[in-house]
């Protein structure tokens, strides 16, 4: 902690490069560790080169028409809320007041913006003063360096100069040293579409992500019916959260039976007695399939990444299920495979280990992997 708030007091921005070398980012210039990874997004996300039928037509227009209105609706909202602030906290009346306070709101937030920048900044430098790197760093240099041929700490053009004795490219900017043999292929590029005509239903029960955040999906070659049988292979647990929740639900499913006994028992024979018993059981119900529900979730989320991580210590892929390399690789320690180019991390017994993390829903309707909009 005490590591953080003098980078971030001194406003630092370190960045490691491929001698283990810490770039203050701050001396040649602001980096923003966001930009490389919302490049590559746009880079490997749905392109929508033509609108293929009517129905796309509508559909992306009734999108633009709504975009639309949300932001007139936005506007008037911060209309009315400038005009708040003007009126009520800067003494301004009128139109002026609304004008004033829509300009103090902004500069606000400009500044709050350039606060969290600047923390991001301080974080990442703690990271590379210890030598490590998260998966925004590495999505960042991938992009600069392989894709762009522009340095991973200031963003300057390396792409006219020879790589030295030990195949580093030194930048003449900041002096970051970087070598296009480790970044070459680092991410899947081309992934777009790989997995769109899988069926929303099997994402959640098929699909994680590798060491370096890139969906996949297990046993891709193979049918549904082998995978859901090697899957099933794996021991019957509960994650400590999933098993949480479970007993949560189970204390709120005995506490309604409690009341439902005690309402039944209370209860006249009359019509709206038996409605309120009838609501009550038909909420246990409820509450009993969500219980079914979620242990069937998490027992099978961890079947799969018990699978997954059975696989890696096997030094087989997967998701394509070729070998993987024997030497890590020197930026990650990942072992790459080498048929469809993901990434695994061997220390699969951390407690951090990639396929124990919980993929966001909106992962699943997101990643481009899914998309059916594709060149």
């Amino acid at each position: 902690m005490f590591a953080l708030l003098v980078a971030y007091v001194q406003g630092r921005g370190g960045v490691l490069d491929d001698r283990g070398v810490v770039i203050d980012t701050e001396i040649h210039g602001e980096r923003d560790a966001e930009e490389g990874i919302e490049e590559a997004d746009k880079t490997d996300g749905p392109r929508k080169s033509f609108l293929r039928t009517s129905w796309d037509v509508l559909f992306f227009g009734g999108k633009l028409i709504l975009r639309l209105v949300v932001t007139l609706w936005f506007l008037s909202i911060a209309w009315d809320v400038g005009g708040w602030v003007g009126h009520n906290y800067l003494g301004v009346s009128g139109v002026f007041g609304n004008i004033a306070g829509v300009v103090a709101c902004l500069t606000a937030l400009i500044v709050l913006t350039l606060l969290g920048n600047r923390l991001t900044n301080a974080r990442r430098d703690v990271r590379a003063q210890k030598g490590k790197q998260n998966l925004e760093d590495l999505h960042g240099i991938f992009y600069s360096v392989d894709q762009e041929c522009l340095c991973g700490a200031c963003g300057f053009s390396i792409e006219e100069f020879e790589p030295e004795e030990d195949g580093c490219v030194r930048c003449p900017e900041c002096g970051a040293a970087w070598n296009h043999a480790y970044w070459e292929n680092f991410l899947r590029v081309e992934r777009a579409g790989l997995l769109k005509d899988l069926k929303k239903r099997c994402r959640k029960r098929s699909c994680l992500f590798d060491g370096r955040g890139q969906m996949m999906q297990v046993l891709t070659l193979q049918s549904e019916e082998s995978r859901v049988e090697e899957i099933r292979k794996r021991p019957t647990r509960l994650a400590l959260w999933d098993g949480f929740l479970l007993l949560l639900i189970l204390l709120i499913l005995i506490a309604g039976i409690a009341v439902s006994i005690g309402l039944a028992m209370s209860f006249h024979q009359t019509l709206g007695g038996n409605i309120a018993l009838a609501v009550a059981v038909l909420f246990l119900v409820l509450i009993a399939f969500m219980a079914v529900i979620v242990t069937q979730d998490g027992i099978w989320k961890r079947r799969l990444q018990r699978f997954v991580r059975d696989r890696i210590d096997d030094r087989m892929c997967p998701s394509c299920e070729e070998p993987l390399e024997n030497e890590p690789h020197p930026v990650d320690g990942a072992l790459v495979c080498g048929g469809c180019g993901l990434a695994w991390d061997p220390a699969t017994g951390s407690r951090r280990h990639h396929s124990k993390k919980r993929v966001p829903d909106e992962k699943y309707k997101q990643d481009p992997v899914f998309s059916k909009f594709t060149e």
